[in-house]
């Protein structure tokens, strides 16, 4: 019975010093997409991830505003959108301004996304630095060409 206690406990705290895992971000159909130890993760799970690093969920926070209201705004630009085009379609006469108020939300819409993307990304990055694992894309080794009196050589710089 002690060996199983003993067992148990020292599993246990094992698992506090395991590694975090990092998030990995995917783009597909221009949507970032999250995902860590191969499940995707949904908004509010990737915020309840973040939760534990104040600086990537105050991000986050911000980016999950944006990414509401561009849906919202997306969703009013296309039904003003759609109405001009559907009485168009019916044979009556179209009110074009509609059409513009729909573009002109479609465009914030877009706005808002794309800035949605851009505070989800820096908090995924901020909190993945916090483990102490550097992005691929911040190792950038410099490559050159070098000759002296001894013949040419490949410098590398780190």
């Amino acid at each position: 019975m002690k060996r199983n206690l003993a067992l148990f406990l020292s599993l246990f705290a094992f698992s506090f010093f395991l590694p975090a895992q990092t998030i990995e971000m995917e783009k597909r159909m221009g949507e970032l997409q999250f995902y860590q130890d191969g499940t995707l993760l949904t908004t509010k799970s990737l915020l309840s991830v973040l939760e534990v690093h104040p600086e990537a969920f105050a991000l986050a926070k911000k980016g999950k505003r944006n990414l509401y209201g561009g849906v919202v705004l997306g969703g009013a630009g296309g039904v003003l959108l759609g109405v001009p085009v559907g009485i168009a379609l019916s044979g009556n006469e179209p009110v074009w301004g509609l059409l513009g108020a729909g573009v002109g939300l479609c465009a914030l819409a877009y706005a808002f996304g794309h800035r949605s993307n851009k505070q989800f990304k820096s908090a995924v990055q901020s909190y993945n630095q916090s483990l102490g694992i550097l992005d691929s894309r911040s190792f950038q080794p410099q490559y050159s060409l070098i000759s002296d009196n001894d013949g040419f050589g490949l410098q590398i710089r780190f």
